[in-house]
């Protein structure tokens, strides 16, 4: 199975500092958050467009931290992923590069936010299935990281739709 979230034993406790800090992400992007914890359904990846400095990076090291690690976006696509046994977070920085050639950056969007069985394989071992809904974090400054350079039918583009959450808070959220 794909990790669960890791157990934190912390009392929780309100911070003004953190709560305005976070509130500058916007609510949509608190709600992701708490929808990030489900593991039964799948979760819409998260693209978060916001200016340099504002702590996208801060943010997702924070949730890296809380499920053990986290993947880079451009591994996913290797034969090799089974780092996705030691945590559910799959993070693209400013880019999706690394892909594979040949890979498709919308298809592996589409595969890791919508289906429950990933199958991996390890060197000198047999294909190993691997249950369980991976949560995908796009940051950047840029409305680009997700630039697909494969040709895209209407149903192909309603797919990504569905599976993507892009949210660029407002400057106001941000103030």
């Amino acid at each position: 199975y794909i990790c669960e979230s890791r157990q934190i034993e912390a009392e929780p406790k309100f911070n003004q500092q953190i709560a305005d800090w976070l509130a500058c992400f916007g609510t949509k992007t608190l709600d992701w958050l708490a929808a990030s914890a489900r593991t039964d359904k799948p979760v819409a990846a998260l693209y978060l467009k916001t200016g340099k400095g504002t702590g996208k990076s801060l943010m997702v090291s924070l949730l890296s931290h809380a499920m053990g690690g986290h993947v880079d976006f451009g591994r996913i696509g290797d034969k090799f992923v089974a780092s996705l046994r030691k945590t559910r977070l799959v993070w693209a920085d400013e880019n999706a590069e690394g892909l594979t050639k040949g890979v498709s950056a919308s298809g592996v969007v589409r595969r890791l936010v919508g289906n429950r069985t990933h199958v991996f394989e390890m060197k000198f071992r047999d294909e190993t299935p691997l249950h369980g809904y991976p949560i995908v974090v796009i940051t950047a400054n840029n409305p680009d990281v997700l630039n697909f350079t494969e040709s895209l039918t209407p149903d192909d583009l309603a797919a990504v739709e569905e599976r993507v959450f892009y949210n660029e808070p407002s400057t106001e959220d941000q103030a």
